[in-house]
């Protein structure tokens, strides 16, 4: 991707973004929210045209007026929020609008359970191919929609902070399936705002911001810091929380034994003055209520 320019209405979002992707490369693309890292991958994937700049694959100037046009020419985005039918199984998901049928249009269902255990087996074998999606776990999901989108012969895959959702134990199943995808030939632009988890799976770290590209590196001679240094223009301020205990602040608010439902049960936090408090959890666990 060369000089890449996308504005929307009168505010243009990326600057003249320069971005390449090795054959069988993982390369990790990271910035504050609002750096354009989003904008960019939805432009390679089709869903968005730039105003200027130019697309080579494989040495080819291409033009991805839609996600289709980019699926014809091997780019996968897998968004963060997946997409599949909840209510169908895994082979029916696998082979959406690629069912194998017979010259009177009835489903081939034994071939299309063979399609699905053929295209699970490099990355999870043991997701039954015959369970709904909705029974599986996120993670396991979102292997499905990597499976699908190699299956139909995806050459450069885009993940849209893929980790955000997933247990640390599903993560580490991610990570071996990209390292499997990698080996194969496949190229992995990986977005995340976990910078550890840059060093454990990346080979190269490219940095947007502000809608400009500020550095791209080679994840074995970087350290965090120069990352942190090209997100935000400078060096992070560290701060001793402890200098003034908890106790000595006033809590300015205090919830004890809270209920919502079923999901919330049995709750109890304070704040303090001048303190900042996270709540933490996977998507569902209640934070939100």
């Amino acid at each position: 991707m060369r000089g890449i320019r996308k504005s929307f209405q009168t505010v243009e979002v990326l600057h003249g973004v320069d971005f390449d992707l090795g054959v069988g490369e993982i390369h990790a693309l990271v910035g504050e929210n609002g750096a354009g890292k989003s904008t960019l991958v939805k432009i390679l994937a089709g869903e968005f045209g730039p105003d200027v700049g130019t697309i080579e694959i494989d040495g080819r100037r291409v033009i991805l007026r839609t996600p289709h046009a980019a699926q014809l020419e091997g780019v996968a985005l897998i968004h963060q929020e997946l997409s599949y039918v909840p209510r169908l199984s895994v082979s029916e998901n696998l082979s959406l609008c690629q069912l194998s049928h017979d010259r009177f249009g009835r489903v081939r269902w034994p071939e299309v359970y063979r399609t699905a255990a053929v295209r699970l087996e490099p990355f999870f074998e043991g997701i039954d191919p015959h369970a709904l999606m909705d029974s599986l776990s996120l993670g396991e999901r979102q292997i499905v929609e990597i499976a699908r989108a190699v299956g139909r012969d995806a050459q450069i895959l885009v993940m849209d902070e893929p980790t955000a959702s997933l247990t640390e134990h599903e993560v580490e199943t991610l990570f071996a399936v990209m390292r499997r995808l990698k080996d194969r030939g496949v190229s992995i632009i990986f977005i995340s705002h976990h910078l550890d988890e840059i060093f454990v799976i990346a080979d190269r770290v490219t940095v947007l911001r502000d809608g400009n590209r500020v550095s791209c590196r080679v994840v074995r001679d970087t350290e965090r810091g120069q990352i942190v240094r090209d997100m935000i223009c400078g060096e992070m301020v560290t701060f001793d929380k402890n200098r003034v205990s908890l106790d000595e602040r006033p809590a300015v608010l205090k919830v004890e034994h809270l209920a919502v439902g079923q999901r919330v049960r049995n709750v109890s936090f304070e704040v303090h003055a001048g303190e900042v408090l996270g709540l933490y959890g996977l998507v569902g666990a209640g934070q939100e209520l």
